[in-house]
């Protein structure tokens, strides 16, 4: 259900979204009680006025899972990005010495080793032996740290790509 997630970056269009989707809302149950209340009953009307009160639950319901990325995790340290990271079946190692190596399809922009090194405190610079500087954020979901590509920049137009994932050292609460 990720395609029913929103994301904009309208100025106040949150606001605008939810002032339509509840005025959406409140139209659709007045048509469907119109609907069952008439005699004989108006089941084609009632269907149809069903479908937008459906359709709403489902985006309000996939959109209150998509809150669980946080965006800040709690790091212990350096020590909480040590280790194997993987995405699929491709592995990014990054070591203590501020060197890493990648393997794998999931790679790319990483081409296979370099240096790393934490930058602020949720994104981490990576420089490849051959190419150019990636700068990636790091993100806590359901209990493991997952690098996030192209947050940079006003996070309303960021477009994101969650990439290597290990398992968190400590957890944010529920």
């Amino acid at each position: 259900m990720d395609f029913l997630v929103v994301r904009t970056g309208a100025p106040f269009g949150y606001l605008i979204l939810a002032i339509v989707f509840f005025l959406a809302f409140a139209v659709s149950c007045v048509a469907l009680y119109r609907a069952l209340k008439a005699r004989p009953v108006g089941k084609v009307k009632a269907l149809l006025s069903s479908v937008p009160i459906v359709f709403i639950a489902l985006v309000v319901l996939a959109n209150a899972g998509a809150d669980e990325l946080e965006w800040n995790p709690a790091l212990p340290g350096e020590q909480a990005l040590l280790g194997s990271w993987n995405d699929g079946v491709s592995e990014l190692a990054l070591r203590k010495n501020g060197r890493y190596a990648c393997a794998g399809n999931a790679c790319g922009a990483l081409a296979g080793a370099g240096k790393w090194q934490r930058f602020g405190d949720f994104e981490v610079d990576f420089v490849p032996v051959a190419g150019a500087p990636v700068r990636w954020r790091i993100t806590e979901h359901a209990g493991r740290y997952e690098f996030v590509a192209g947050a940079e920049g006003d996070p309303d137009a960021w477009q994101t790509e969650v990439t290597f994932g290990k398992e968190a050292l400590v957890t944010r609460p529920r």
